[in-house]
This record gives C-alpha cells, sequence and structure tokens, in this order.
C-alpha cells in the first residue's frame, strides 16, 4: 500500500487470485473470488491492514473504505464465535437499519456490500 503498510486478503478461493506480489490495483479491480481456504469453514474475506508483510509478525493498522453498504451485523448468541465456525448459516441482527457508509472502518461481524465496478 506505501508507506510501510500492507494488505493482507486471506481464505481467497484457490486458483482465481489475478494479481501478484508488486502489481498495481486500482479500486474496483477484480483480484480474485471469495473462498474457504485455510482455518476457515465458511467463504468469507478476512481482510487487514498490517505494518510488515508477515501477517503473523504485523500489526493491525486502523482503515478506511471510501464506501460500502453495511447490510447487516452477525448476531452471536450468548458471544459464542463457534456458531460463525460451524458451517452453518449464522443469524443477523433483528431489526438491524441497512444503510449507506462512506469513510468509515467496518466493525467485525459486519455484513458488507460494496460497490460493483
Amino acid at each position: 500500500l506505501g508507506g510501510g503498510n500492507y494488505a493482507l486478503y486471506a481464505h481467497m478461493k484457490t486458483g482465481t487470485v489475478k494479481v501478484r506480489p508488486g502489481d498495481r490495483v486500482t479500486a474496483g479491480q477484480l483480484i480474485g473470488s471469495v473462498g474457504n481456504t485455510g482455518n476457515s469453514s465458511a467463504p468469507h474475506l478476512h481482510f487487514h491492514v498490517m505494518s510488515t508483510p508477515d501477517p503473523l509478525r504485523s500489526d493491525g493498522l486502523p482503515f478506511v473504505f471510501t464506501n460500502f453498504r453495511l447490510d447487516s451485523r452477525i448476531a452471536l448468541p450468548r458471544n459464542d464465535l463457534d456458531d460463525i465456525f460451524s458451517g452453518q448459516p449464522v443469524a443477523m441482527q433483528p431489526g438491524f437499519p441497512a444503510r449507506d457508509e462512506s469513510n468509515v472502518m467496518p466493525l467485525d461481524l459486519d455484513v458488507m456490500t460494496y460497490a460493483d465496478r
């Protein structure tokens, strides 16, 4: 990303990644498909910004997305993460108001949609 910051996209579908280390990408560019590789029981994207290219030795850094649609938030009964990792559909927070967001960092358990390219 520049300035000593790196982006991690994890759990991409095997064989779909369209970029290589060092490639320059632009907003809206397709870089691959979401999968459930690694320590994952359901397709999802794990994204974060970090301070080094080594995800195991980096500090996570704050970031914002220019815009996205916040569709819902996962409801965790008893704050039980096992519900997420069971491979079964999870419940969404009832009555959650979907809305457009700009220049904010999404929270854990947010369910989002990004504008088509």
